[in-house]
């Protein structure tokens, strides 16, 4: 009975030591748009008839009255988006680029794709503005995605 108490106390102890490496993934692939007024920069829900994006058929996004900011996926394979607008405003093209990198989180968890060095190519807005040039999120709350770029109107 000892012998057999001893064996399953050693498995019990064996099993709980043997756990999972803690891989913190910060990449993300997602980009945030926000909708502000060119007059004193707060933020200004716009309306938005259209929003595509090169690449994915159909619209994005169609007739929103108030929309005060956008989470659209980047293309992986790409280092730009392109995105058509139309809005209250008129017809806006905004064209994205990004830069991808790997970066290595540890030898057990491997790699990540990072997607930074955001740079807006062309803009048909008012003025627009590379607020946070990293695509990464936050670990602690993976759902939030951080604005990139600001667009004012």
């Amino acid at each position: 009975m000892k012998k057999t108490s001893l064996f399953i106390l050693l498995l019990i102890s064996t099993l709980f030591s043997c756990d999972e490496p803690d891989c913190i993934l910060q990449g993300g692939s997602k980009m945030k748009i926000g909708f502000y007024s060119v007059i004193d920069g707060t933020a200004q829900p716009l309306r938005i008839n259209l929003l595509e994006v090169e690449g994915i058929d159909g619209s994005i996004l169609e007739n929103s009255n108030d929309t005060s900011d956008v989470v659209l996926p980047i293309n992986p394979a790409d280092s730009e988006i392109r995105l058509y607008f139309d809005t209250e405003f008129g017809l806006d093209t905004l064209i994205v680029g990004y830069k991808k990198t790997a970066r290595l989180i540890s030898e057990d968890c491997g790699t990540e794709v990072v997607y930074n060095g955001i740079e807006v190519i062309r803009s048909d807005f008012d003025s627009v503005r590379v607020f946070n040039a990293s695509m990464e999120t936050n670990f602690l709350q993976p759902e939030l995605v951080n604005e990139n770029i600001r667009v004012y109107n």
